[in-house]
Parts: structure tokens; C-alpha cells; sequence
């Protein structure tokens, strides 16, 4: 007889339950009220360079030095002030290059957040050329 587990899908870890997500291209992380990782899609662990669980064991501000921006999107859509927040965020990550990427911030309902994230094509370009001129004039 094995032993019972009342928790619900998304906290058990199941990941069939959101295996449709792994199809999109852009980064999908559902999170808890506190911000705690509670799944992440392949696009999602390819963007920030981590696995699902790596992600799991932190808060996803935690995981930018400049993660207070993203916690306030994260206060403001269990607020319910919006029905979704968008807004194009630079994530500062230890050790690593920036972020540059398209946010969008949406509340289930039960505490739990989704969280798309897409990188900001055109900031990447920018930076491209800002490199190569400055490479040029050196």
C-alpha cells in the first residue's frame, strides 16, 4: 500500500500537468505567492541558464542582483492591480551577462503567478552595435 499525497499537482512537482508549456519558445516559470519556483519550462531553464531544480530552491528575484523590480511586479499582480503586468526588464545576474527581456506578470488566482519571459531582441542588437563600435574606434 503506498501512502497517500493530498498535495495538489502543481506543489506535488507533476510535471505532466504542464507539459503543454514545454512546447512554447519563451520562457514560462509559475511561481508562489513569495516568489518561489515551483516550475519552469526548457525555455525557461535555457534562458536562465539553470535547471528546474536549481530554480526551485531559490525565490526568482533572488536570482538577480536587481531583483526588487521583478518582486514588485510580483506584489503588484497578487494585488490584482492589473490584470497583467508587462513591462521590459534588465536582469542583472552574478557572473553572467545581463538580461534583456520582455516581462509578463499574471495572477491564477491562488497565489500563484505566471511569469513569461521573452529576451528583447532589439536591446541584444543594440548592444551588438555599441560593441562593434566600440571595437572599431579602439
Amino acid at each position: 500500500m503506498t501512502p497517500s499525497n493530498d498535495a495538489p499537482a502543481h506543489e506535488a512537482g507533476d510535471p505532466a500537468r504542464y507539459a503543454g508549456l514545454d512546447l512554447l519558445a519563451s520562457a514560462v516559470l509559475l511561481t508562489g505567492a513569495g516568489g518561489e519556483v515551483r516550475y519552469a519550462n526548457a525555455a525557461a531553464e535555457n534562458l536562465m541558464e539553470l535547471s528546474l531544480k536549481s530554480l526551485q530552491r531559490h525565490r526568482l528575484p533572488e536570482l538577480f542582483t536587481n531583483g526588487v523590480e521583478l518582486a514588485s511586479l510580483i506584489g503588484q499582480a497578487l494585488a490584482h492591480q492589473y490584470a497583467d503586468l508587462r513591462q521590459d526588464l534588465t536582469l542583472q545576474r552574478s557572473g553572467r551577462e545581463p538580461l534583456h527581456v520582455n516581462s509578463i506578470v499574471s495572477a491564477l488566482g491562488d497565489g500563484t503567478l505566471l511569469i513569461e519571459l521573452r529576451e528583447n531582441v532589439q536591446q541584444l542588437k543594440l548592444d551588438r552595435e555599441e560593441r562593434i563600435l566600440d571595437q572599431s574606434q579602439a
